[in-house]
């Protein structure tokens, strides 16, 4: 899986490139639950059960790369959508936010699992296990990931920043900086603001209760 993960970033690379973000996301999404279901199915007594495992093995290490590429490739464009909202320029604050909760999230997934184990009967070492642990472990690692990974895609559907929205974006941000005036948006920029950011258009650029950087000040009276 390793290998192949790294041989899913550049896949995943492209796909970004040629079909967007949350497209890309939903193809690794879904190589993730078809070969954990995958996974799932397989029985000691299924013929070729080790090329099926070295198969779900392959699809699975792809779309970790896919998923573990694609966060970072969309975190890029977020501090334009956060200028557009507050008026200042926070890649810092994202890039800590975006690691701590990564962090964070693995930790509570390895505390989750080990507890999960824990209550099926599992003991590190043990040469034998019952059939309850068996279906426990199959269940902590099988359930939980496709579970999350269907509230990723769902995500997916909610996703709005594709390339011809950050284009908008970036085209007001260039005229807001250079002195326009906020309230002569074309109304269809003013749709796409209102969209990525979740404000109303009036109070976006730093109109509302966000902090807002003094060599904004100007621009914004």
């Amino acid at each position: 899986m390793t290998f192949f993960q790294c041989v899913g970033i550049p896949l995943f690379t492209w796909l970004c490139m040629r079909y967007g973000n949350a497209n890309a996301y939903k193809v690794a999404i879904a190589m993730i639950v078809v070969s954990l279901v995958g996974f799932r199915l397989m029985t000691p007594s299924m013929p070729g059960l080790t090329l099926c495992i070295l198969g779900g093995a392959v699809a699975l290490g792809i779309a970790r790369g896919g998923t573990y590429m694609i966060p970072w490739n969309v975190y890029v464009f977020l501090p334009d959508v956060d200028e557009a909202l507050t008026g200042r320029r926070r890649e810092g604050i994202y890039a800590g936010v975006m690691m701590l909760m990564r962090k964070v999230c693995q930790a509570l997934a390895m505390m989750v699992v080990g507890f999960a184990l824990d209550f099926y009967g599992y003991q590190k070492g043990m040469s034998s296990a019952s059939a309850e642990t068996i279906e426990g472990i199959k269940l902590v690692f099988i359930a939980g990931p496709v579970i999350m990974a269907c509230l990723a895609f769902y995500g997916c559907f909610r996703f709005k920043l594709n390339k011809e929205n950050h284009k908008i974006l970036t085209t007001e941000l260039e005229r807001l900086r250079s002195g326009g005036k906020l309230e002569d948006a074309a109304p269809h920029t003013k749709e796409v603001i209102e969209s990525l950011t979740g404000y109303e258009h009036k109070k976006t650029w730093g109109h509302n209760n966000k902090p807002v950087s003094s060599d904004r000040q100007n621009n914004m009276a």
